[in-house]
C-alpha cells in the first residue's frame, strides 16, 4: 500500500466523500462523475480520486460514461428518483434560446481573472439563478443589481422579466463588454458600471434596487461575503431581495455559519435555501496529467468543479453603516496570488489581466516568474492531526517522519518522507510522475477542506 492508498483510505475528508459516494449509487445511481460530485457535495476532484480508488478496488463499475456500485443492493422493485437540482425538467430551456446562449458565452468568455476570484457557473446553473430570481422579485417594475456577473446571469433575467431595469456592476472590463454582446444578441438592455467596490459605494444615482444579486468567494469568518451584503443592505428598501450564494461543497459542512450570523445581523432573513443549486465549471487547463489519465481511462467526462448553495434574503430593517466607518461599504479584496490555480496559470499573466481589464489601470508590480503548472505545498499537522477542536493543536516542532502516521497504520518509505519534504518545500507537480502527482492531489484536498479560503 503507497502513501496516497493510505490516505484515500483512512484520511476522514476521503472517508466522508467514500461513505457518500456509496450512499448516492446505492439510493439513486447511477450516476455521470458531474452528477455524482453534486450529489456527494464534495469537490469533483476529490471525488474523482475516490472513485477511481473504488474503481481499482472493483467496488464500482462505468456503463455509458455512469457509474454504478459492482453490487446492486435490492431497493424492493423500485429505486428512488435522483435529487439532482439542474436536471429536473421545469429547470431545463425548452426554447433554442439557450442553445444559442451557451453558444456565445462560450465563444465572449475572456480569460478568468483568478485574482479577482473568477469562477463560471454552468449554464444550467446561470439559467436556474435567473429563474430563481425572476420569480423571487416581485416588484412591480423590478430594478435588478448584479454585484459582479462573470456567470452571465444579467442577460438571462433580462430575457426573463423584460420589463426589468438590469444594472450590472463589475470591475471587469472585458466581463462587461461581454454581456454587453450578449444582451444585444438575446435583444434585451443592460446598464454596466465599471466600478470597484473596494473603493466604497456604487456610482448608482438615483437608482434604487430591488432585488441585488451577488456570488461572493467563501471565507471562515464571512467577512467577504458580508462586505458584499453590506452594500446591498444600504441600498435595498425594506422587504427588498437578495440572492446570494454560501455553503461550498470544497469546505465542511458549517463552513458557511458564521457568514450566514452576518447576514442576519445585517437586517436579512432567509426566506429560502437550496442545497447544490450553483454548479461551477472546471477550466480546462485545472487538471494534471495524472487527474486526465483517470478521466480518459475510465470513460467518464468531468466539467464540474464544485457547488455552492443558493440563498434568497429578505431585508426586514433598515441598515445604517456606523457614522465612524466611512468605509463600510468598501469591499475589501482577497489576496488570491498564492491560491493554486493563480500559481498554474502564472501570477504574471494574473496580474496584466487586472491592470488592463480594471478600472483604473496601474503599471504591473515586478514580481517573480511562476512555475506554468500547477504547484503544492504541504502542511503536515493540516493532513495527520484529527478533524474537530484538536485539529487547532500543533504537534511542535517535528520532523515528517516523526508524524502520527500510526494513526493510519503506515510507516512512511524513505522515497515518501524525501516527496513529502519537497511538498513541504513547494513543487511543481508537472515535474512529478504520474503516481508522484497522485499523493501530491491528495494533499490537495485535504488541505482545500480544512483551509480557511
Amino acid at each position: 500500500m503507497s502513501l496516497a492508498d493510505a490516505l484515500i483510505a483512512r484520511q476522514h475528508v476521503f472517508a466522508q466523500c467514500r461513505d457518500r459516494v456509496r450512499s448516492r449509487l446505492t439510493r439513486h445511481g447511477p450516476f455521470t462523475l458531474d452528477d455524482l460530485a453534486i450529489a456527494t457535495r464534495f469537490p469533483s476532484r476529490t471525488v474523482l480520486l475516490v472513485v477511481a480508488d473504488m474503481l481499482r478496488r472493483s467496488e464500482l463499475a462505468v456503463e455509458d460514461g455512469r457509474v454504478r456500485l459492482r453490487a446492486e443492493p435490492s431497493m424492493g422493485g423500485r429505486r428512488l428518483p435522483a435529487t439532482r437540482p439542474e436536471l429536473s425538467a421545469e429547470r431545463r430551456d425548452p426554447s433554442q434560446v439557450l442553445a444559442s446562449y451557451a453558444t456565445e458565452l462560450a465563444r465572449l468568455r475572456p480569460d478568468p481573472a483568478l485574482l479577482w476570484t473568477q469562477r463560471w457557473l454552468t449554464v444550467e446553473s446561470a439559467v436556474h439563478r435567473a429563474r430563481t430570481v425572476a420569480v423571487g422579485d416581485p416588484a412591480a417594475h423590478p430594478v435588478v443589481l448584479l454585484l459582479g456577473d462573470d456567470d452571465a446571469v444579467s442577460p438571462l433575467i433580462a430575457y426573463l422579466i423584460p420589463d426589468a431595469n438590469l444594472v450590472v456592476i463589475d470591475i471587469d472590463q472585458a466581463v462587461l463588454s461581454m454581456l454587453e454582446e450578449l444582451a444585444r444578441g438575446l435583444r434585451v438592455r443592460i446598464t454596466t458600471i465599471h466600478h470597484d467596490l473596494s473603493e466604497g459605494a456604487p456610482p448608482l444615482g438615483r437608482i434604487r434596487p430591488t432585488s441585488v444579486v451577488c456570488d461572493p468567494f467563501p471565507t471562515a469568518d464571512g467577512s467577504f461575503e458580508a462586505a458584499f451584503w453590506t452594500v446591498a443592505a444600504a441600498l435595498l428598501p425594506e422587504h427588498g431581495s437578495l440572492f446570494t450564494t454560501t455553503q461550498p461543497s470544497h469546505k465542511p459542512l458549517g463552513y458557511s455559519w458564521r457568514a450566514q450570523q452576518r447576514l442576519e445581523e445585517l437586517g436579512f432573513v432567509i426566506t429560502g435555501a437550496e442545497a447544490v443549486a450553483s454548479a461551477y465549471e472546471l477550466f480546462d487547463f485545472e487538471l494534471t496529467a495524472y487527474e486526465r489519465d483517470l478521466v480518459a481511462g475510465s470513460g467518464l467526462m468531468m466539467y464540474v468543479s464544485h457547488t455552492k448553495s443558493l440563498l434568497h434574503a429578505i431585508k426586514v430593517r433598515e441598515f445604517r453603516p456606523p457614522a465612524d466607518q466611512t468605509d463600510a461599504l468598501a469591499v475589501s479584496p482577497l489576496n488570491m496570488g498564492d491560491h493554486y490555480l493563480t500559481q498554474q496559470v502564472g501570477l504574471n499573466t494574473q496580474r496584466e489581466i487586472v491592470r488592463t481589464r480594471g478600472p483604473r489601470p496601474k503599471a504591473p508590480a515586478a514580481v517573480p516568474a511562476l512555475a506554468s503548472s500547477a504547484s503544492v505545498r504541504l502542511d503536515p499537522y493540516v493532513i495527520f492531526r484529527p478533524p474537530g477542536p484538536a485539529a487547532a493543536a500543533s504537534p511542535g516542532d517535528q520532523s515528517l517522519s516523526a508524524l502520527s502516521w500510526q494513526r493510519y497504520e503506515y510507516e512512511l518509505a524513505a522515497d515518501e518522507e524525501e516527496l513529502l519534504t519537497a511538498l513541504a518545500d513547494g513543487v511543481d507537480l508537472a515535474s512529478l510522475d504520474l503516481e508522484e502527482q497522485r499523493l501530491a492531489l491528495c494533499v490537495r484536498a485535504i488541505q482545500s477542506w480544512t483551509r480557511p479560503t
